[in-house]
C-alpha cells in the first residue's frame, strides 16, 4: 500500500484525534474506511543512526511473538518517505479504555479488580522473557486497558521501541540504550548507563503495582523530562529515599512483590519472573503458563481403517523420533554432551568414615566460636567434583552466565544465589539422568580435609596457603589452578564461597533451624583465616554476591 491508498483509507484529525504519544511517536485514533471501524494509528519518525529504534522494528519483534492475551499486537506497519522527512506508520486495535495511567485516575478500583490486572502483567512480562524479549520502556502509560466478555480489565503490554531481543546463548547482560521517555518507572542501572539484565523489567513491574495499587509513583524527579539532570535526580532519589509508607496500605502479599521488585542492586533484586513465582507469587495464586488444552478423542476405527491408522501413527512415531534425535544434534546439545561428560569425568569418589568436624587442635588460636565444639562425624561413601561448576558449564547448561566477572568460562561462576545453584542441578539431572546435589557441610568439611586420607592441614591440601588457594586477591582464577588436596580436589579453599546443602547454626550445640544457608571454604577476596577447612560462614538464599559459587556432589547407590 503507497502513501495515497493508505490515507484514502484511514481518516483522522491531526489536531482532534491524538489521544497519547511520547519520545518514540504520537498515537491518533483513525477511522478505517475499508472496515468500518476504529483502529489506532501510531506514526514515528525513522531517525538517521536510530533504524534499530523504530517503529518498523518496534512491529517486526513484536511479530515474532506467539499471541498472548495480555500483549497488544500491531496489525500491519508503512513506512513513507514523506516530504518532512521517513516515517512508519503502525496500525493496532483501538482501545477505548486508555491506558493503565489513565485508569487508575479516572476509576477507584476495587483489590480484586487491581489483583487481577496486576496478576495479567506479570504475565505478559513473563510471556515477553519466555521469549527473549526485554521491553526496557515498560509503564503504566504503555499498558493499554480491554475489556473482558465479563467487563473486567485486560491489561495489555505494548511500546516495544525500546525491547531487547536477545538469543539464550548470550550472556545474561546486555547493552544500555535509554533514549528517553518517562524516567519514573526507569530501573536505575539504566538510568545510569550501566549493562543490563533481564531484571531490568521487574524494577519497572515494582514501580507499575505500586502506582497500580497505591494511586501514584514511588520515586519521583522535580522534571520528566529525560534529560541527564533528571536522570541525575531521581537517581539519587532512589538512592536515598525509602519505599513510601503508603505500601504498608497495599495487601501483604503484592507488598513482598513490590519490595523484592524495588531493589536498588539488580544482582539483589528477584532476577526473573520464575524466582517470583517460586518465593512470592504463589501467595497470590498467580498462574503464568495455561494448561495445554486436551486433545480429542481418538476416531473410532472399523477393521478395514486400522490398518491405515497404524501406518499414519507410525510415520508420525518415526517423523516425531528424527526430530527429537536432530534437536539433539544441535551444537548447544552437542556442547551439553561434552559438558556432561567433563562433569562426570570429574567426579572424585571419597571413601566413606569418622574425623573430627569443626575447631581442632592444628587451627590454634584461628578458631572461631561457630566452629565450636568440635564434634566426631561419620560419613559415608560419596563423589564430589574435583572442581567448582565453571561459567562455561553453568551457560552450557542454563544458557545464562550471571557472573560479574565474565570472559573466563574456566573460572567458577559466581553472582549464583541457592535458587540458582538448585535450578542448574535440575536441569542438569533431567539432561544426564544423574543425581546430582549440592554435598551437606559434613561431607564438603571431610572432603576438604582430605577424607580417610587427611593430614590435618589448616587448609585444603596444605598448610601454606599459597601453594592450594587463590585468597587475599580482587578477581577470581581459572579453577585447577593451584595444588589439589590429598583426594585430587581442587580450590577448596579460597577462590569462592561454596554453597552446601545445609542451613547455618551458631555453633555446632545449636540446631541448623536458621533461615541462612551454610558456605564454606573462603574466596579470593577474604583473608586466609576465612580460607580454612573448618571456617564456616552463612549466607541469604535468595542473595546473589559474585564471591559464591558451588561444587556437585552426588550420591553413590547401595
Amino acid at each position: 500500500m503507497n502513501e495515497v491508498d493508505f490515507f484514502k483509507r484511514y481518516k483522522y484529525d491531526r489536531t482532534k484525534d491524538r489521544i497519547g504519544g511520547g519520545g518514540f511517536g504520537n498515537v491518533y485514533k483513525v477511522f478505517d474506511s475499508i472496515e468500518n471501524e476504529t483502529v489506532a494509528l501510531k506514526i514515528a519518525e525513522v531517525k538517521p543512526g536510530q533504524e534499530n529504534l523504530s517503529l518498523k522494528k518496534e512491529v517486526e519483534l513484536a511479530s515474532t511473538l506467539e499471541r498472548h492475551v495480555n500483549i497488544a499486537r500491531y496489525t500491519a506497519c508503512y513506512r513513507f518517505d514523506m516530504p518532512n522527512g521517513l516515517f512508519d506508520f503502525g496500525l493496532l486495535q483501538y482501545y477505548p479504555l486508555g491506558n493503565l495511567s489513565q485508569l487508575v485516575k479516572r476509576k477507584q478500583l476495587s483489590i480484586i479488580e487491581k489483583e487481577s490486572i496486576a496478576k495479567d502483567i506479570i504475565a505478559g512480562i513473563h510471556h515477553l522473557h519466555s521469549n527473549n524479549i526485554v521491553h526496557r520502556d515498560l509503564k503504566s502509560a504503555n499498558i493499554l486497558i480491554a475489556q473482558g466478555y465479563q467487563g473486567e480489565y485486560v491489561p495489555k503490554i505494548a511500546d516495544f521501541g525500546l525491547s531487547k531481543q536477545f538469543t539464550e546463548k548470550e550472556n545474561s547482560w546486555f547493552s544500555n540504550s535509554f533514549a528517553g521517555g518517562s524516567l519514573h518507572y526507569v530501573a536505575p542501572e539504566q538510568l545510569e548507563g550501566k549493562p543490563l539484565r533481564k531484571n531490568v523489567d521487574l524494577w519497572s513491574l515494582g514501580v507499575i503495582l505500586y502506582e497500580l495499587f497505591v494511586g501514584d509513583i514511588p520515586f519521583k524527579a522535580s522534571n520528566d523530562d529525560g534529560s541527564e539532570s533528571a536522570r541525575a535526580e531521581i537517581v539519587r532519589n532512589i538512592q536515598t529515599v525509602n519505599i513510601p509508607t503508603a505500601i504498608n496500605n497495599v495487601p501483604k502479599e503484592w507488598q513482598d512483590i513490590i519490595r523484592r521488585c524495588l531493589v536498588l542492586d539488580p544482582n539483589h533484586r528477584a532476577k526473573s519472573i520464575e524466582e517470583l513465582m517460586s518465593q512470592e507469587m504463589e501467595k497470590v495464586n498467580v498462574t503464568i503458563i495455561d494448561p495445554p488444552p486436551l486433545p480429542p478423542p481418538p476416531p473410532q476405527l472399523t477393521t478395514n481403517s486400522k490398518w491405515i491408522y497404524y501406518l499414519l501413527g507410525g510415520t508420525v512415531l518415526a517423523i516425531a523420533i528424527g526430530g527429537y534425535f536432530a534437536k539433539r544434534e544441535t551444537p548447544e546439545w552437542k556442547l551439553q554432551k561434552r559438558i556432561i561428560s567433563e562433569i562426570r569425568s570429574s567426579m572424585v569418589q571419597v571413601e566413606g568414615g569418622k574425623f573430627w568436624m569443626g575447631c581442632t587442635d592444628e587451627q590454634g588460636q584461628d578458631c572461631e566460636s561457630d566452629e565450636n565444639p568440635a564434634n566426631e562425624e561419620e560419613v559415608r561413601t560419596f563423589h564430589i567434583s574435583n572442581n567448582e561448576v565453571t561459567q562455561e558449564q553453568y551457560e552450557a547448561i542454563m544458557w545464562e552466565n550471571p557472573s560479574s566477572q565474565l570472559n573466563c568460562g574456566s573460572c567458577p561462576v559466581e553472582n549464583v544465589n541457592w535458587h540458582d545453584a538448585h535450578a542448574f542441578i535440575k536441569k542438569l539431572n533431567e539432561l544426564s539422568g544423574e543425581k546430582y546435589r549440592l554435598p551437606t557441610a559434613v561431607e564438603w568439611e571431610y572432603a576438604a580435609r582430605g577424607g580417610n586420607k587427611s593430614r590435618n592441614y589448616k587448609y585444603s591440601g596444605s598448610n601454606d596457603i599459597d601453594q592450594v588457594a587463590w585468597c587475599g586477591g580482587y578477581k577470581t582464577h581459572e579453577v585447577r589452578g593451584k595444588v589439589p588436596n590429598e583426594l585430587g580436589l581442587y580450590d577448596m579453599s579460597g577462590n569462592v564461597w561454596e554453597l552446601c546443602s545445609d542451613k547455618y547454626s551458631n555453633n555446632y550445640n545449636s540446631p541448623r533451624n536458621s533461615t541462612s544457608l551454610e558456605v564454606r571454604g573462603g574466596s579470593v577476596l577474604d583473608f586466609p583465616q576465612h580460607c580454612r577447612v573448618a571456617n564456616r560462614n552463612d549466607d541469604v538464599p535468595s542473595i546473589w554476591l559474585n564471591f559464591i559459587g558451588f561444587r556437585l556432589c552426588r550420591t553413590l547407590s547401595y
